[in-house]
């Protein structure tokens, strides 16, 4: 939705009874003269301590803002010096695990069709990124997107969509994902 012509973000709450959208609310962009398409913020895990949802902005360098009075506003920055991250872009949300926060990213290469890379991402508990997986992709290079990410008894539940449709759940055991890079 926008108003202005461009893409933005919009929080609200979910009526699961219903099924609809209650409380809408467009929250613009932390950099609007160079915001044109607002679409791959990453929510974080809910802060309790401080009570406070946090949502990945950018890699590059790592930006993680809060909402305030309709804006992201940006609270910590990492300078990235990990080229393979200067790529990313959200795909679904962390979870919390024991050594961190585990989510799923993806960059692309263009060409027809353009080719979607994943990788999962860890954070530790300052959201400073720690390691990285090697690159996959689901089914063949190709449009694909993974829209979520769930961890269940040692396994990764990633809910993929091939070119913006064919929804499905794909299964993976936690050893498949053996090649980690450290972030330095």
């Amino acid at each position: 939705y926008s108003p202005t012509k461009r893409n933005n973000m919009i929080v609200g709450d979910y009526n699961i009874e219903t099924y609809k959208l209650e409380n809408p609310t467009i929250i613009y962009s932390p950099d609007p003269p160079n915001s044109t398409c607002e679409k791959n913020w990453i929510p974080l895990p809910y802060n309790h301590e401080d009570q406070t949802q946090y949502y990945i902005f950018k890699w590059n360098p790592l930006e993680i803002g809060k909402i305030e009075n309709e804006r992201l506003k940006i609270v910590k920055t990492f300078e990235n010096r990990e080229p393979f991250l200067n790529r990313c872009r959200g795909s679904t949300i962390f979870h919390e695990t024991n050594e961190g926060y585990l989510g799923v990213v993806h960059f692309c290469e263009e060409g027809y069709p353009r080719n979607y890379y994943h990788n999962l991402v860890l954070l530790d508990k300052s959201y400073k990124p720690l390691k990285y997986s090697q690159n996959c992709y689901f089914h063949k290079k190709s449009v694909e997107f993974c829209i979520g990410f769930h961890i269940k008894n040692d396994k990764y539940h990633f809910w993929i969509s091939n070119f913006d449709r064919e929804p499905e759940e794909v299964i993976v055991d936690k050893s498949a994902f053996d090649v980690w890079f450290d972030i330095l």
